[in-house]
């Protein structure tokens, strides 16, 4: 059985993933173990789903601190400083395998465990200006940050079945950060100007 899914996080902490669509695949419809002679049955009507899917992140990971700021002296002086950050990519990859079981067809316990990945990408624009004696001075850097990061997704809770299909999970989950990686590169310009005669 092959499904969609989409799904929202309304956790607190911003490094984790917000939004997920995806792919859910259903290998088989459940799974039984009847115990001959008995009553007692394990593992009964056990659903196993494959999730796979792009995460979208609400805000980015591991972000420099000092976003957007701007400092103006007076005109006469003409002296600046400007930093700002653009965002330009904040996605991810979920792969994940969750449990349901119960015997309701309305509501089933669910049980998850998911990888993550997430990753953003942003620029950071900083520079000044200013007159210094009878000299101006002139400072660019541009830097570009691209944050990776790995979790693992423990998920435990309820799901609410609706016309035979149409599924509505509501879990708490545990992410666990397990890898990282940073990297920056940018450029940068540097100008000094004596200012008479200008």
């Amino acid at each position: 059985t092959l499904g969609a899914y989409f799904s929202y996080n309304m956790a607190y902490q911003y490094r984790l993933p917000w939004y997920m669509f995806g792919i859910s695949y259903y290998p088989f419809k459940k799974l039984s173990r009847p115990l001959d002679g008995k009553k007692l049955q394990l593992f009964k009507h056990v659903e196993v789903s494959v999730d796979l899917g792009i995460v979208f992140n609400k805000r980015s990971s591991n972000k420099p601190r000092g976003e957007n700021n701007t400092h103006k002296s007076p005109a006469y002086t003409y002296d600046y400083f400007d930093t700002k950050y653009t965002r330009h990519q904040e996605t991810g990859l979920n792969i994940g395998i969750n449990l349901a079981h119960g015997n309701s067809s309305f509501c089933k316990h669910i049980v998850g465990l998911s990888y993550v990945q997430s990753k953003s990408e942003f620029t950071r624009n900083f520079g000044y200006a200013r007159f210094e004696s009878d000299k101006f001075y002139e400072y660019r850097n541009t830097s570009h940050y691209t944050s990776t990061v790995h979790f693992l997704n423990i998920s435990t809770g309820i799901r609410l079945t609706a016309f035979k299909h149409l599924n509505f999970d509501n879990s708490i989950a545990f992410t666990i950060p397990v890898f990282a990686t940073n990297k920056i590169n940018g450029k940068e310009y540097n100008r000094e100007q004596s200012a008479i005669g200008n």
